[in-house]
């Protein structure tokens, strides 16, 4: 009978570290799983904070360039800018990366595609419009946004435009 007891209390006793060890063992697993969720939804806000962040920084705007003399296209499409870029800044870069000569004295393009400023006549240059309109500032001053529509003509005389 003795022996009984001690071999029920063993068991008893054996069952009871086993459930308490169970449960350590369960609460690290759910412990370890919530921090495997919490690594994974910080992933993936990272990953939709910085998608968000490179929409906002690059986006595109409608460029077209005319010799309007020679009634030719001489690029059209859309172009991705930076935001808070200027027109100057974007021209630049588009005209480099296409590899097109160019002149630009500080702000104002005097040649490009070969075309230069009084070529075809003493008045003759090159003229830009922002969405249509002929802007009353300097590339320099003209950033552009998402959107915008840039024209650019070749034209014989700029003083009728």
């Amino acid at each position: 009978m003795k022996n009984k007891k001690i071999v029920i209390s063993s068991i008893i006793i054996i069952l009871i570290v086993g459930i308490f060890f169970s449960a350590n063992i369960l609460e690290k697993n759910i412990k370890m799983q919530q921090s495997e969720n919490d690594k994974i939804q910080i992933s993936e806000s990272d990953a939709n904070k910085a998608l968000n962040e490179n929409k906002s920084s690059e986006q595109s705007v409608y460029l077209e360039i005319i010799d309007a003399v020679n009634d030719s296209s001489l690029f059209v499409g859309n172009v991705n800018i930076k935001d808070n870029k200027s027109l100057n800044e974007v021209m630049n870069e588009f005209l480099v990366k296409q590899g097109i000569k160019s002149v630009n004295q500080n702000g104002y393009i005097k040649m490009m595609y070969g075309l230069e400023e009084g070529k075809e006549g003493k008045s003759s240059g090159w003229i830009y419009y922002i969405n249509g309109q002929k802007p009353s500032i300097g590339l320099k001053d003209c950033t552009l946004k998402s959107g915008d529509r840039i024209t650019w003509k070749y034209i014989e005389d700029v003083s009728n435009e």
